[in-house]
């Protein structure tokens, strides 16, 4: 049984593209989201990708914050919760998947794809799927400082 998704390679560089720019405009911020989303217009740019895109940029922050802990008490009100089942699918997908790779993660079928599919492919609320993507983001930094 197949159990990937085939992604065309136009929406892997447009989904790196993103990661890579939300990534420095979280590093240039300090980790500071709202400053980051508000000073670098991230929310018009994430609203007019493509709904393939976003799940991967989804995957790849998630993947990014596997090893991160989510406090909940901290985190946003819907956006912690996801954080915290996304990086832990993530993290059990990688101890499952010992030479497995971010690329790898992106377009295998489990619990986080699923998960990513649904907020990318909201049509009606880009916020928080874009604001889940920037806490995972924010919790690779911190991790990646430690």
């Amino acid at each position: 049984m197949n159990n990937h998704t085939p992604v065309p390679d136009r929406i892997v560089r447009e989904a790196r593209t993103m990661h890579d720019f939300f990534s420095w405009g979280l590093a240039a911020c300090d980790g500071h989201i709202q400053q980051a989303r508000i000073t670098y217009e991230f929310l018009p740019m994430w609203a007019v990708a493509s709904p393939e895109a976003r799940r991967y940029v989804l995957l790849l922050a998630t993947w990014d914050a596997r090893g991160a802990t989510v406090d909940l008490a901290e985190a946003p009100s819907i956006t912690g919760p996801y954080a915290q089942a996304f990086t832990q699918n993530a993290a059990k997908w990688a101890r499952q998947n010992a030479d497995g790779a971010a690329e790898l993660f992106c377009t295998s079928l489990h619990s986080a794809y699923n998960a990513a599919s649904s907020l990318a492919f909201d049509r009606d609320d880009h916020a928080v799927s874009l604001q889940t993507v920037l806490l995972l983001k924010t919790l690779a930094l911190k991790s990646e400082a430690q």
